[in-house]
């Protein structure tokens, strides 16, 4: 057997045996590699995250193994009491928008998923030379989206008993953005503009984080399961569809907060570029096709509009509370030598037109207009980002 990934124990892979054994035939894990995390250019591997080539086992020859982060993690231990939550209640809709879930030991904090294989993720599409293929990766990835979105549409409760830990509730998931709370991203903010010398005040758009976190808290029959991650590198692509993969971070949100990756596009990949318009439209247009039909609202423009601009508006809050690091060292830290400055002012410049659209957010629209002129002002040169190379 191969050398083991540090975290992924003798005492977990033993278990893993156990499991898949089911008191029948004997399986056992013949190889131990770390799995693919996603990010293309680095093929980035987490010690959380384990694939185990397995003998003996009826149903295939590999499985893959999760178990817990660190404790100091900014994903904190409650990962694969997520991921478990997640995948056991898509298996009791029939809905197989991600892996399956073969086994789970809660003791030792693993979840044990079907291996979907090594092919390629959206983004390893995005970032080829095949600009037919990305455009159907990410028409696909949208469709993808909207069909768990219209499975577990209006189900938290179910998904909520499922959770074996009393500390996450559906009124604390809906209110976070990226694991935070929103209001606690606004402070973050906040303390982001009084650092940087030249900024704005963001008192002016004090009165419209009330209208955001009102929308979060209350997203009527927009309330669906989001894996929490919803970024092209957490994917696989089989035959055209889409498999979605990382529930790690699984909760019922508003259902935009994911949508809007494709209108943003893709603001937390690791490895990003922005889309085509008209890619963009079809992405959309395939997104509220799919979920009409069991989410009538979904099809109004107004409340699609307004629900898009409140979506981009909480991730640019997000993202801009990394302002005084993107200031620091953010020139050109991508793997493709993008710039994180440009990133961000393209995510800002995307919320603006998607706020403009609907005429909503009137004060955090003018602070983020102003804010885009000061730090184009502190950040000469920098050029509009590229297209992902498929759009090339």
């Amino acid at each position: 057997m191969s050398a083991r990934p540090t975290s992924v124990s003798p005492v977990v892979v033993d278990r893993v045996s156990e499991l898949l054994s089911k008191g029948k035939d004997e399986v056992r894990v013949v190889d131990v590699r770390p799995a693919a995390a996603g990010w293309s250019p680095s093929r980035a591997e987490f010690g959380w995250l384990a694939r185990l080539a397995v003998s003996g086992w009826a149903e295939g020859e590999s499985v893959v193994v999760k178990t817990q982060r660190p404790a100091d993690h900014w994903r904190q231990t409650d990962t694969t009491v997520r991921e478990h939550a997640a995948l056991s209640f898509l298996a009791d809709l029939s809905c197989t928008a991600g892996p399956r879930l073969l086994a789970a030991d809660h003791a030792l904090g693993i979840v044990v998923l079907e291996d979907l294989g090594s092919g390629p993720a959206v983004e390893d599409v995005l970032i080829g030379a095949d600009r037919r293929a990305a455009t159907e990766a990410v028409i696909a990835h949208a469709r993808a989206l909207a069909e768990m979105q219209a499975a577990t549409r209006g189900r938290a409760a179910p998904f909520y008993r499922r959770v074996l830990d009393p500390k996450i509730t559906s009124q604390q998931d809906r209110v976070c953005v990226q694991v935070m709370p929103f209001r606690r991203r606004w402070e973050g903010l906040r303390a982001e503009v009084v650092a940087l010398p030249g900024l704005p005040s963001l008192d002016a758009a004090e009165p419209d984080l009330g209208t955001i976190c009102e929308w979060l808290d209350d997203p009527g029959p927009m309330l669906a399961l989001s894996n929490g991650d919803f970024m092209p590198q957490n994917s696989r692509i089989d035959t055209g569809r889409v498999r979605l993969l990382d529930f790690e971070g699984a909760s019922f949100q508003h259902l935009l907060l994911d949508a809007v990756q494709l209108r943003i596009p893709y603001a937390a990949a690791p490895c990003w570029g922005r889309l085509p318009p008209d890619v963009t439209r079809l992405a959309e247009d395939t997104y509220r096709s799919t979920l009409i039909p069991t989410c009538p609202a979904i099809g109004d423009d107004q409340i699609y509009g307004t629900g898009i601009a409140n979506a981009a508006a909480a991730w640019a809050v997000v993202r801009m509370t990394r302002l005084t690091t993107v200031d620091r060292d953010g020139h050109q830290l991508q793997p493709f030598g993008w710039s994180d400055r440009g990133q961000l002012l393209d995510l800002l410049r995307t919320t603006i037109g998607a706020v403009a659209d609907v005429d909503t957010l009137p004060r955090l629209r003018a602070w983020l207009e102003q804010t885009v002129a000061a730090l184009e002002r502190r950040w000469p040169g920098v050029p509009e980002q590229p297209h992902y190379p498929a759009f090339r």
